[in-house]
């Protein structure tokens, strides 16, 4: 409990927990009207490897790709897979879709606690925090992730990602045989969430800005509290480096013949672009993702292929306008993180946080 805590009425956890599972349910009670649509066809019906509850169903999942056999693809999310395989073999799912939205569910409401810890631990204002929680729990964005089954993916990444920032907290807060288990418990995390999908790579990114706003000693100088820091903080740091190992060595060893490689482009634009021509489009997808945060009136199931033109250097024509508005939102949100670093470095976590998040995108 930090000293805000004790100034503000009390929010038990028990309490949050249950405001935070009505409010996932409220959203996305609907949820489980939804057929297997879309990827989820083909990734999930599609998939032999997931009908026989066998040692050999998930050997296959290990040893092959995450579309494989219906299309090539240089993505590799076997844990993922392997829940898919807990529902359609283990659980008797098959092709019904209540199950595979039950377990998306109970995984978004998992995240909106995990969310509020977060933030209640950060900035130590509870109500503040369940009221953040309850917005991310219902907010139309997370639908893709939620309503859509294979956004399976992006629900556990996150809880990789924000679990394992909690876990680097408490492991900052620990000494003798705790300490060693947060560290290894940090480091499976990791390596669970970067074989879940690729975004959870963010972990190390995030924990870094949780140290440059909460430094965990402090020292009678700048360079004496960079050392001292440095000193209790990188066992956490070498943790997670053979997570990123193994992930980059799996990738080789099952992708270093294909083809794919070559052929960002047709799925993603920015990656064959010019160096600052693929920068402002970037510039420009973000904005609209900030844009969708503010005002989510029109969503889409797909952000990739024609739906985002690269930027032509232009003022007026085609989206080069609201890459412009991006880039302005973007700096103004810069200007208002050296404002926060001076008055409430909380604050400053969680923009550097959101930024972080947004990198893989």
């Amino acid at each position: 409990m930090t000293p805000r805590d004790g100034q503000r009425a009390p929010l038990s956890w028990p309490a949050a927990a249950g405001t935070l599972a009505l409010v996932c349910l409220a959203a996305y009670w609907n949820s489980f009207r939804a057929e297997l649509l879309l990827d989820s066809q083909t990734i999930i019906l599609k998939d032999p490897r997931l009908t026989s509850a066998s040692w050999q169903s998930v050997r296959d999942i290990f040893a092959y790709h995450y579309w494989w056999p219906s299309l090539e693809s240089h993505l590799y999310r076997p844990v993922t897979t392997l829940t898919y395989w807990l529902n359609h073999a283990v659980l008797g799912n098959g092709p019904h879709p209540a199950g595979y939205h039950a377990v998306n569910l109970l995984l978004h409401a998992a995240n909106a606690l995990l969310v509020f810890a977060l933030v209640r631990g950060v900035s130590g204002r509870p109500w503040a925090a369940l009221v953040t929680a309850a917005v991310f729990a219902s907010h139309p964005l997370t639908v893709e992730a939620v309503t859509n089954v294979v956004g399976r993916a992006d629900l556990l990444a996150a809880m990789s990602v924000v679990g394992g920032l909690l876990i680097y907290r408490r492991f900052l807060v620990s000494a003798g045989w705790r300490r060693t288990a947060w560290i290894a418990s940090l480091g499976l995390v990791y390596l669970a969430g970067l074989f879940c999908k690729e975004s959870a790579v963010v972990l190390p990114g995030a924990m870094l800005l949780h140290d440059l706003a909460c430094p965990s000693v402090a020292g009678p100088s700048r360079a004496a509290t960079v050392r001292r820091s440095l000193a209790r903080v990188w066992p956490a740091y070498a943790a997670v480096l053979p997570g990123l190992a193994v992930l980059l060595w799996a990738r080789w060893i099952l992708f270093r013949d294909s083809p794919l490689f070559g052929q960002f482009g047709s799925d993603n634009p920015i990656v064959i672009a010019p160096l600052w021509t693929g920068v402002m489009t970037a510039v420009k997808v973000a904005g609209y993702y900030l844009a969708l945060l503010v005002w989510p009136a029109r969503l889409s199931c797909d952000y990739s292929y024609n739906a985002v033109t690269l930027f032509g250097w232009t003022l007026t024509e085609g989206q080069d306008p609201h890459a412009w508005a991006a880039l302005a939102a973007l700096l103004g949100l810069l200007a208002a993180s050296v404002l926060a670093w001076r008055r409430d470095r909380a604050v400053w976590f969680f923009l550097g946080f959101a930024a972080v998040a947004l990198l893989p995108t």
